[in-house]
């Protein structure tokens, strides 16, 4: 019947095998770098169907995001090399080449790359974090500190988008390098912060224990305090 509406019927193949996707479209979170796909669309009035028609197919890009995802930082890096020597100004691609810079422990090289993507935009709260985590790195603590709390002021309740961290995370950082920056004060507040119960007092030996452990100062104590705490959350 010429007068009924027609629809389209979707069926995608990852790699020649059903993917078991319906939709019109794929998400990217779908898709993994390198793999085929391809899509049969079938014409249909809710009586008849019409042949299937496939698609040519298309293979996913192995874009720099991607390969960073798959743990290969030095490659990730030079995906994002390639970016920037494009556009020396793109934001995404200044913070994928600081933080896979981070992840290869190469502390002064990912502070350096950090402060280049804050330089042109200083909103980016995942910038600060890395920051935070690269000042950790090369023992700076209390400019650390000043990273993280940078941080959680643009956007108290972050959440990466590449390695699993949030808000959370950074307020233990924040604490950690209060502690080894020597801002006891400081630190008390940024535990109060975590959690007003975790007890430690820093006038108070007594109040450096907790569990079956007691520790011999406030420092040690406090950094105790957050590897269990991270460790649980």
């Amino acid at each position: 019947d010429t007068g009924d509406a027609v629809s389209y019927e979707y069926s995608w193949s990852r790699d020649g095998f059903d993917a078991g996707i319906t939709s019109a479209t794929v998400s990217a979170s779908e898709t993994s770098g390198g793999e085929v796909w391809t899509c049969a669309a079938t014409a249909t009035d809710g009586i008849d169907s019409g042949s299937p028609g496939v698609s040519g197919s298309v293979t996913v890009d192995q874009t720099p995001w991607l390969i960073y995802a798959q743990g290969d930082y030095a490659g990730a890096c030079s995906g994002f090399d390639a970016l920037l020597a494009a556009d020396a100004a793109d934001v995404d691609a200044l913070r994928g080449k600081a933080w896979c810079t981070l992840k290869q422990l190469q502390g002064a090289a990912a502070v350096t790359a950090f402060q280049a993507l804050l330089a042109v935009d200083s909103t980016v709260a995942d910038g600060w974090v890395g920051l935070s985590a690269a000042f950790s790195l090369t023992g700076d603590h209390l400019d650390a500190a000043d990273a993280a709390q940078s941080a959680l002021d643009l956007d108290a309740s972050y959440s990466s988008d590449h390695d699993g961290l949030d808000a959370e995370d950074v307020r233990v950082a924040l604490a950690r390098a209060l502690v080894l920056g020597g801002d006891l004060i400081g630190s008390e507040r940024a535990l109060d912060e975590l959690s007003t119960s975790h007890g430690l007092n820093m006038h108070d030996p007594e109040s450096w224990a907790f569990g079956t452990e007691s520790w011999d100062s406030y420092q040690v104590a406090a950094l105790a305090y957050l590897q269990s705490y991270q460790e649980s959350m």
